[in-house]
């Protein structure tokens, strides 16, 4: 009976103990998500003070406002187009929709072809993963 016993406890602490560390890893997940999301957060902010002005008079067909945002760094294109769409969900104005789409569409055109196919091979690859739920790595095959 006391084996029974001392069986049953050294199965309650293993538990206690996973149950600890489960606790941890998910409090870690926590912090790591919150750090992401206040860098994005604070890179969005950034984006805003430096090419918040650019964007409203782009927005108003300021033709020397839109060069600068399409000659803008790679690295602020995300941020840009963020800065530009998500404003389209509450202000609904075709004038508006038009004025962002050819603003994109400009960015786009002005894009790197290599940094661009390139991301293009990596999301084609990604959407297989999704749809056939095993893909082969082709990490090498991303370089042209």
């Amino acid at each position: 009976m006391n084996g029974l016993i001392a069986g049953f406890e050294g199965i309650a602490l293993d538990l206690l103990w996973i149950g600890v560390g489960l606790a941890v890893a998910m409090t870690l997940a926590i912090v790591i998500e919150r750090v992401a999301l206040a860098v994005d957060e604070r890179r969005l902010s950034r984006a805003e003070r430096d090419y918040g002005p650019l964007i409203a008079r782009a927005l108003r067909n300021d033709g020397e406002a839109g060069r600068a945002l399409v000659e803008s760094p790679s690295g602020d294109r995300l941020a840009i187009a963020r800065l530009l769409i998500i404003p389209l969900i509450e202000d609904r104005d075709p004038e508006r929709l038009a004025a962002t789409r050819a603003l994109l569409q400009r960015m786009d055109a002005a894009a790197d072809p290599e940094e661009k196919a390139k991301l293009e091979r990596a999301l084609y690859h990604g959407l297989d993963a999704f749809q056939l739920r095993e893909v082969i790595p082709v990490h090498e095959d991303l370089e042209p």
